[in-house]
């Protein structure tokens, strides 16, 4: 299967494709200036998590990987062309979930929701947390090595 996924035989990509930051228990701190649209005063400050801490979080790991392929001379994540996985930076993020898996920690355990198997997170690819969350260092080195 193109990309591990369970029950992949068409070899298309699952959803989620990575993860990052799940958890609101422990939360960051975010600042919210908007107006509470029940009325009253919004909360100012909260905790936060998910996609909300993560999509940030991925968008400054793919700019960091970015500038260091520009400055080898390499086009962006986003022009990424892989005769296994397509092109683009999908495609990048799992040819690296491939040739590096040390790129990508491995979630093992947590569920969202009652639906099964598909809100439980298990060894590997999972449809909870995709290929896994990324492992700093190796995941900036991995991909700013492609191609």
């Amino acid at each position: 299967m193109a990309y591990g996924l369970p029950g992949d035989e068409l070899h298309m990509r699952g959803t989620p494709d990575v993860a990052l930051y799940a958890t609101g228990k422990i939360g960051i701190a975010v600042y919210n200036s908007n107006v509470n649209p029940e009325g009253g005063e919004a909360p100012l400050w909260h905790q936060s998590g998910g996609t909300s801490a993560g999509a940030p979080m991925w968008a400054g790991i793919l700019a960091t990987a970015n500038s260091m392929r520009v400055q080898q001379g390499k086009k962006p994540l986003s022009q990424f062309e892989s005769k296994e996985f397509g092109s683009g930076t999908l495609a990048a993020l799992y040819s690296v979930g491939k040739s590096t898996p040390s790129a990508f920690m491995d979630i093992t355990e947590g569920t969202n929701g009652d639906c099964g198997d598909e809100c439980k997170a298990g060894p590997g690819y999972d449809y909870l947390t995709g290929l896994g969350v990324p492992n700093g260092k190796v995941m900036l080195e991995a991909l700013a090595a492609l191609p």
